[in-house]
């Protein structure tokens, strides 16, 4: 191995004492992601559940690093920051249920050892974070401090959520009295008899070199950091550049949230709309083929930022921050629900190919958000590879094939799969109360059909034309028994959309259909209009 390079087996006790003895997670990691009921669970039952020493990993870091006097941690930093939630919750419960005074201040002292740097310029936590939120509300959880969860971003509700499973997994193992204060010292020493490979880089070139080991002996890394980690191999001997792409990358993880499947859901469809398919697993590969010069990787990079942004709006229906989109308010406002419905559906593979219309012809796209919605609800609800349609959608950003094309490969998919889609469909075009987008869009879609006006719905509601309260008069004319009616009721051959302002109106809201007729005479919509239409004289 590199003599840049050293590795140790060490416990946790000692692991403080290396080095320069304090700690910091960059701006290239990845934030806090694990999750309570998952990795921070695991971890838990393996310190709790596994006699001493207990390996648990390895620790990557880079030898006092930067203006910060400590050292970066690289690799394992999901880790180390639980097990100081650990340690910081372990102390509080001790705080509140030791009595002897002398026993309290011995062990929180033990444990104030592990979570601090006491020197002679005072006190300095011992883990740090480049990312200023993470370090905020880990300050506040180490002086035991009230947080707003209100005002947490998705990062700091990470750590306050697991932080509180931490304390009530604490409080349930160690219990009260005398068996509690057993069980403390029990706890504490299992955590420091913990077991791990701590990995010391002498500088940023060998970490980077460490990193493409671990790669090519088949370790499982996230795409997402292979990615990221060979950016930065590229800009490190490059100030200017190492700053604006630690300050980009920041900027895409906080544009998705921190979510590290939503970065790597996107960092795929990038690839795809600016490259060519590729899936998860081969993501990387392609990437270390296509771009092998710092120049390549430099616009690979700022494609990746500067449409990171685009993207999320895309997802989220945030219509503001798609700019280039030149057309009328009520266009505009049909897009935003539109995107917002493509959101309820909960499917990935369209993305790809509305990123690259957007980028490729703005001022269609409307109509081709509108065509690809509607055939990916379609395409829900039929027999299908998600593959496969996003290998069409590939092929369409590529420049292999055309709209035309595209549209008749779409077509093909569907062909013969009719039955399979009413099937489906009756099933779920039932009003329910709650969860109904899939019928609103086709009652809009339908609406609009035969007739829009100059008006789109700005905020649609779905409206009963014959109410639901079976004592409304016109329930007369039904010959079934009162389940029938009910059924049928809520079917969507007597639903439609209305205003929400005007079906909430005092003279509308709730009344029954002979006092809503004026409502839908004077409605602007041809489809609603034409209720008034129907002979309810001549139901059976």
């Amino acid at each position: 191995m590199d003599t840049k390079i050293k590795a140790s087996d060490i416990f946790f006790s000692k692991f403080h004492i290396k080095a320069s003895e304090m700690f910091y997670i960059p701006s290239l990691q990845r934030p806090y992601v694990w999750e309570s009921k998952k990795q921070v669970e695991k971890l838990w039952e393996d310190v709790i559940e596994n006699d001493s020493p207990y390996y648990i990993g390895s620790i990557v870091s880079i030898l006092n690093a930067g203006t910060t006097g400590r050292d970066q941690i690289i690799d394992g930093q999901q880790r180390l920051t639980t097990l100081h939630l650990m340690l910081v919750a372990l102390k509080i419960y001790i705080q509140a249920i030791v009595k002897d005074e002398k026993l309290k201040k011995s062990l929180t002292g033990e444990l104030d050892d592990y979570l601090y740097k006491f020197r002679g310029d005072g006190k300095h936590v011992r883990l740090s974070f480049a990312d200023e939120k993470s370090n905020e509300i880990f300050s506040l959880i180490l002086e035991n401090k009230k947080i707003d969860q209100n005002s947490l971003n998705e990062t700091q509700k990470r750590f306050f959520k697991n932080f509180s499973h931490l304390k009530d997994n604490i409080h349930e193992y160690c219990g009260t009295g005398k068996i509690g204060i057993q069980r403390v010292q029990e706890l504490l020493d299992k955590i420091k008899s913990l077991q791990l490979i701590f990995i010391e880089c002498q500088d940023k070139s060998a970490a980077f070199r460490l990193f493409e080991s671990i790669n090519a002996t088949g370790i499982d890394l996230a795409t997402t950091d292979m990615i990221k980690n060979a950016i930065f191999e590229y800009m490190f001997n490059d100030e200017k550049m190492m700053e604006y792409v630690e300050t980009g990358w920041k900027d895409l993880s906080a544009e998705f949230n921190d979510q590290s499947s939503m970065i790597k859901t996107y960092i795929r469809h990038h690839w795809i709309t600016t490259q060519d398919y590729t899936s998860h697993s081969r993501l990387f590969e392609d990437f270390l083929r296509e771009h092998k010069d710092k120049s390549s990787v430099i616009k690979y990079t700022r494609s990746l930022f500067e449409l990171a942004p685009v993207y999320s709006a895309l997802r989220n229906g945030n219509i503001e921050v798609l700019s280039k989109i030149k057309a009328t308010r009520n266009d505009i406002e049909e897009i935003k629900q539109t995107l917002v419905f493509l959101k309820s559906l909960d499917v990935d593979q369209i993305y790809s190919v509305l990123l690259s219309l957007y980028v490729k012809s703005p001022e269609k796209f409307k109509k081709d958000l509108v065509s690809l919605v509607a055939f990916q609800f379609v395409y829900k609800y039929i027999p299908g590879s998600p593959s496969l349609l996003e290998k069409k959608f590939a092929n369409f950003c590529k420049g292999k094939t055309d709209k035309n094309s595209l549209k008749n490969d779409l077509f093909k998919i569907c062909k013969g799969k009719s039955s399979d889609f009413v099937q489906k469909i009756i099933e779920k075009m039932k009003y329910t109360g709650s969860n109904n987008i899939d019928i609103q869009f086709i009652l809009e879609k339908y609406i609009y059909k035969l007739g829009k006006p100059t008006l789109v719905f700005s905020d649609p509601t779905i409206e009963h034309i014959i109410p639901q309260d079976n004592k409304d008069k016109i329930f007369s004319k039904f010959k079934v028994d009162d389940k029938i009616t009910k059924k049928l009721v809520h079917s969507i051959g007597n639903l439609t959309i209305l205003e929400k302002f005007k079906n909430s109106d005092k003279n509308y809201f709730n009344q029954s259909f002979d006092k809503k007729f004026p409502l839908y005479k004077d409605e602007e919509f041809i489809g609603n209009k034409n209720i008034c239409k129907f002979k309810f004289e001549t139901l059976p």
